[in-house]
């Protein structure tokens, strides 16, 4: 969906974790209906900030045919439960679920680039993913390309990653 189109933003959407816990997230996509791979961004700081910072701009994902999944980690914002510094083993079960959930949502498909590269370090070790497809072009988690600079031009490499 390049060139404009109407994106849509659900706030707050409820992922349920294994033990219970409800982890909050905004999803941006297009409002057309078509299914999309995913862009997923886990972070300890308040989502909705995260479209001001110097990361990959959720309308311009969207605006690429990216659907977005920004969520508060557990126990921070509007996510349940508890939460702690460095606990990792948790946070690594919380990213699994969360792949797991993003891909069973309507319009999903199992193809994923993903934001937050220390998230991914120490996930990777918790658990193979059943959803999970990749594009092939890459084995490490998306970044832009070291020529790239700025979120904008970011956006138009459209990387995918495993």
């Amino acid at each position: 969906m390049t060139g404009g189109g109407t994106i849509e933003i659900e706030r707050d959407v409820a992922a349920p974790m294994r033990d219970g816990v409800l982890l909050r997230a905004d999803v941006w996509r297009a409002a057309d209906g078509r299914a999309r791979p995913a862009i997923v961004y886990r972070a300890p700081y308040d989502k909705r900030m995260l479209t001001a910072l110097d990361v990959l701009p959720p309308y311009l994902a969207a605006e690429a045919g990216y659907a977005v999944v920004l969520q508060d980690t557990r126990g921070r914002f509007a996510s349940e439960g508890e939460w702690e510094p460095v606990l990792w083993e948790q946070e690594g079960r919380d990213t699994y679920d969360t792949v797991e959930w993003v891909a069973e949502q309507p319009g999903a498909t199992a193809t994923w680039a993903w934001r937050g590269r220390p998230t991914w370090d120490w996930c990777s070790c918790s658990g193979r993913w059943s959803s999970l497809r990749t594009s092939g072009r890459s084995r490490r988690p998306w970044s832009p390309p070291p020529s790239t600079t700025g979120p904008r031009r970011a956006a138009r490499s459209g990387s995918t990653t495993s």
